[in-house]
């Protein structure tokens, strides 16, 4: 494969295609030659091989420095060779893509259990406070608003405890 550079003085075309051989370049040139004479919009032609060739076709006006009227740049690239990077990123996006949802959901499971963990606590603490257990404490070490939650919890369950134990040695009096 070799870049392929042709001048054609009687028709002022500079002729550019990337990576074909030879015989390749022969059949293209052919091909683009038509597209020259009708100078069409920018279509995909076949090489000498079958392969679609992305071929563009571009007049430069030249006439006040140069002898011909204009020059006619043709440039044309297998499809193949153009869109091996697309095809590239395809492959890795893919595995990218892959890797960043598993490393989202990963951090996601970690986080909501980060969260229900110690709402898991709380509730269980809510239990034995109402099955009267006043002396049950929750430990939570979180550093954040849960932490926050299971001291006041704890002073609650502590002031009830209080107010419970006040209450039994009264109704001990009072019987008494």
């Amino acid at each position: 494969w070799r870049e392929v550079l042709e001048w054609t003085p009687d028709r002022g075309c500079l002729w550019l295609l990337f990576n074909f051989e030879d015989a390749e370049a022969a059949a293209w040139l052919a091909n683009a030659a038509a597209l020259v004479e009708r100078r069409g919009r920018p279509i995909p032609l076949t090489d000498g091989a079958g392969e679609r060739v992305l071929t563009a076709v571009w007049s430069l006006f030249l006439k006040p420095h140069f002898q011909f009227e204009r020059w006619t740049v043709v440039v044309g690239i297998p499809q193949s060779v153009a869109f091996q990077a697309i095809r590239t990123f395809e492959r890795i996006f893919a595995g990218v893509a892959l890797v960043a949802l598993l490393v989202a959901f990963l951090f996601g499971r970690r986080l909501i259990r980060s969260n229900l963990e110690p709402l898991d606590r709380l509730s269980e603490a809510t239990g034995h406070l109402a099955a009267g257990e006043f002396a049950h404490r929750v430990e939570l070490r979180s550093g954040d608003e849960f932490e926050q939650l299971g001291d006041a919890f704890n002073g609650m369950a502590a002031r009830i405890g209080e107010q419970f134990d006040t209450l039994e040695t009264l109704a001990q009096l009072d019987r008494a």
